[in-house]
């Protein structure tokens, strides 16, 4: 009997002991399979968060080096250069009030451009429009009284001799005088932003009331230079052109024709718009090309005058190989 109990003592203890056995087994794969899903939870949130780090755009910041000239490397009291993406690298007094003169022309292409359906269009220029620029001793192209001429000829001569005779003849054929000519070339203005500004003739003659900024030209050259037919005229170096009494008129730019060459280190001048009166200086209003970028750069009132050295383009080379060595 005693025997009986002992053995069914055994059993019991054996059966028990392979409970516990099968308890603590089943318990400790529980915990491991329970550790190796948070550890692989853990590791694909991981591989997303790289995986969203990688498919991300790069974020580029750029540092743009501005220009640095002290105050009496220029001649010119006003300037600023502007990249061809908006930048602007320098500037000295670019926002205060001064005379364009001949820089006014610029104005005076762009509106004629877009006002003139066909370039080959022949017309003629009046005596009283030359007795008048000769009155107000103004430049003028070269073309004769009555003579005709093309559209086309006339906005070479406003442009690269600075003709007085072109730039009152487009405003007459533009809008039959200067004074609404003048009212479009500041509808213009408006419509580019040029908020110092106000014009009151074609040609750029002193007018108290005939201002702007550089900032403001160069708002107009960046416009300008946009279309196709200005940018032509303004990179223009020399234009001959035949006239329809036969006669041959040829100029050269203003501009280049104040210079050995336009190359320089490191870049070259493509094109400009000289200007000059007593009250507003030497200005220029140019571009040039320098790296992989293009550069418009406007400087007024340098002093001197047709009969000096022409500081507005001394002042021109000076700013642009500055730039080449930076920007380069």
């Amino acid at each position: 009997m005693y025997k009986k109990k002992s053995k069914e003592t055994a059993i019991w203890i054996l059966l028990m002991a392979l409970i516990v056995i099968i308890i603590f087994f089943g318990v400790y794969y529980i915990l491991k399979s329970e550790r190796s899903e948070t550890a692989d939870s853990k590791k694909l949130s991981a591989e997303s968060t790289v995986t969203t780090v990688i498919t991300q755009e790069p974020v580029v910041i750029t540092s743009v080096a501005r220009l640095e000239l002290s105050e009496d490397e220029l001649y010119s009291s006003n300037a600023i250069l502007m990249r061809d993406d908006g930048v602007v690298l320098y500037e000295k007094n670019s926002s205060d009030k001064m005379y364009p003169a001949s820089l006014t022309k610029m104005m005076t292409a762009i509106v004629a451009i877009e006002n003139i359906d066909d370039f080959d269009e022949k017309v003629t220029i009046p005596q009283e429009v030359f007795d008048y620029a000769a009155q107000e001793q103004a430049s003028i192209a070269g073309f004769s009284p009555g003579v005709e001429i093309t559209l086309r000829d006339m906005l070479y001569g406003l442009l690269l001799p600075s003709g007085a005779e072109c730039s009152i003849g487009l405003a007459d054929y533009v809008a039959g005088g200067t004074e609404a000519f003048a009212d479009k070339m500041n509808e213009t203005a408006k419509r580019l932003g040029m908020e110092n500004t106000n014009f009151t003739n074609p040609s750029g003659l002193h007018d108290d009331n005939l201002y702007s900024t550089a900032a403001d030209i160069a708002k107009l050259e960046s416009y300008a230079l946009d279309d196709p037919d200005f940018r032509e005229i303004f990179t223009t170096k020399t234009y001959e052109t035949t006239c329809g009494d036969g006669s041959i008129v040829s100029f050269s730019g203003t501009m280049f024709a104040a210079m050995e060459s336009p190359e320089f280190e490191g870049g070259v001048i493509l094109g400009g718009k000289t200007g000059f009166t007593d009250q507003a200086g030497l200005c220029l209003a140019s571009l040039a090309s320098i790296g992989d970028h293009e550069y418009i750069l406007v400087t007024a009132h340098a002093e001197g005058d047709h009969t000096t050295e022409q500081y507005n383009v001394t002042d021109a080379f000076t700013v642009y190989k500055a730039a080449a060595k930076l920007y380069n």
